[in-house]
């Protein structure tokens, strides 16, 4: 007759020091992206971007692809930094993921809001190059709608399209509050010193306010 393995000595022994290593090695890693994640969020709060979305790759990378609530709150983070990089793409990109996994959460969504408004405005800038002007006003009017009144790009694209409309003592306006509130920009302070000698051409002879912009 067949003896049966008996697990009450040595093979039980082997069996639960396996399991012991299993959950050590398993805790380690998720203290260890635990530890990455903070140091991600760190970075984000300094508002260093481009190494918090390094070091929450690496927290991603030790997590060992275990769908948790850990995981979860590495990739919104990302997706942040994703976002104040300027990153558009990779910030849906990863919002899609997250909402295919964990559903539509309000965190998700406030954050895709964001995106999307940041997208109307990347297409304002397009129209403004394009010279489409009503369709420019469009996209500017959606953006300010979806909360971004007082975000830079938007505040930057306004007085551009100011200046697009012929507007010239509004858009000289627009460009001195932008550059006075962002200083260091090299393109909104060419565009005054240009506004600058229009509305001086402007004060010396009104028949101006009817011709075209020419610009080099």
């Amino acid at each position: 007759m067949k003896k049966r393995k008996d697990l009450s000595g040595k093979g039980k022994a082997a069996a639960l020091l396996l399991l012991f290593f299993a959950l050590t090695l398993s805790s380690c890693a998720n203290r260890e992206a635990e530890e990455l994640r903070l140091s991600g969020i760190e970075l984000v709060e300094k508002g260093k971007y481009e190494e918090a979305v390094k070091k929450l790759d690496e927290a991603l990378d030790k997590s060992h692809g275990r769908v948790s609530r850990l995981q979860f709150d590495i990739l919104t983070y990302r997706a942040e930094s994703e976002y104040m990089l300027g990153d558009l793409d990779a910030a849906s990109h990863t919002l899609e993921i997250l909402e295919k996994v964990d559903k539509k959460r309000e965190v998700y969504q406030k954050l895709k809001e964001r995106v999307n408004a940041k997208l109307l405005l990347r297409q304002a800038s397009r129209s403004l190059d394009e010279g489409k002007l009503e369709e420019a006003r469009s996209f500017l009017d959606q953006a300010r709608a979806a909360g971004l009144s007082a975000d830079r790009d938007l505040v930057f694209d306004e007085a551009v399209y100011l200046e697009r409309s012929a507007r010239w003592e509004e858009a000289y306006r627009a460009f001195t509050d932008y550059t006075n509130r962002w200083n260091g920009d090299k393109d909104a302070e060419r565009e005054l010193a240009f506004l600058k000698t229009r509305v001086e051409a402007l004060s010396q002879n009104t028949l101006l306010t009817d011709q075209p912009l020419q610009r080099q």
